[in-house]
């Protein structure tokens, strides 16, 4: 007479075996939550075995699983497997010798964010989208005065696009002094401007789209994610953050311009729930 328990991946709420991610987990350690939620289903001497509680081991020490309530009248019960841990997840029964052979391996990768995610876009700045004079800026030569030292423009923003193509950073942002409403820098022969070979997020290189704003209590710097619907964007990396990106919220990098927000009005412009899949590092 046999024992044994059978092991099934229930479908999630988005029709597939993927596990899913929280919506009130976070980021630990650099490491995503998992939930894969499983049906058991217990034998005894062949016959299905109800009113039983197992506890079980995961491989790996941020990892867990744990029956949600005692098997029923068939011998089924839900096993609720969290683990951080990417790839082989080895779960074992224990307490119970005779189960002790019954191990199941669960390989974990991509996922779903179980929270739909807000998507908005940002751009950085383009010489060709303004119309002051020519004036000199350090180490840069001669831009537009708004690109240079307006408020929309290199000094507010960070980052701008020249009209040779080349991008100008400003390498000490906390040396500028506005003007009342942010009317124009007000001391701009204190300004010192780089050339730069992009446009540098927290994380790296920003390459229109390709690269997203994050929170990185939500997502890993540089992981990657699939924004799926309701419009489809592709293939996304976490290669910038923004104090406005809290919680479920990417920010999209269009490119420069206004002529890159133009674009991505017209294709129909932010998101406000869209689905998300985790591809990882």
């Amino acid at each position: 007479m046999a024992s044994n328990i059978a092991y099934t991946i229930q479908q999630n709420q988005f029709g597939d075996a993927l596990a899913i991610i929280p919506s009130e987990s976070n980021v630990q350690s650099g490491s995503i939550l998992y939930r894969l939620d499983l049906e058991m289903a217990v034998t005894r001497n062949d016959a299905p075995a109800s009113g039983l509680t197992i506890g079980f081991r995961v491989s790996g020490v941020q990892s867990h699983a744990r029956q949600i309530g005692p098997t029923g009248a068939g011998g089924k019960a839900t096993l609720r497997l969290e683990s951080r841990i990417v790839g082989k997840n080895t779960i074992t029964p224990l307490g119970l010798p005779e189960f002790a052979d019954c191990k199941f391996d669960v390989t974990l990768g991509a996922a779903w964010f179980e929270s739909p995610f807000k998507i908005t876009a940002y751009n950085c700045c383009d010489e060709a989208d303004f119309s002051g004079p020519l004036v000199n800026g350090q180490n840069v030569g001669k831009h537009k005065q708004d690109f240079l030292f307006g408020g929309r423009g290199i000094c507010m923003q960070g980052t701008g696009r020249g009209s040779d193509g080349k991008y100008i950073t400003i390498t000490n942002p906390k040396s500028v002094s506005w003007n009342p409403g942010y009317a124009g820098v007000a001391n701009p022969d204190a300004v010192i401007f780089q050339y730069s070979d992009g446009v540098h997020g927290a994380y790296g290189l920003v390459t229109a789209d390709s690269s997203i704003a994050i929170d990185p209590t939500i997502l890993p710097p540089r992981h990657r994610v699939n924004i799926i619907g309701p419009r489809a964007l592709g293939e996304r990396r976490g290669d910038d953050t923004g104090g406005a990106i809290k919680g479920h919220h990417f920010d999209h990098y269009v490119g420069a311009g206004q002529a890159a927000v133009d674009a991505w009005n017209a294709a129909g412009g932010n998101l406000a729930s869209a689905k998300v899949k985790y591809l990882g590092s």
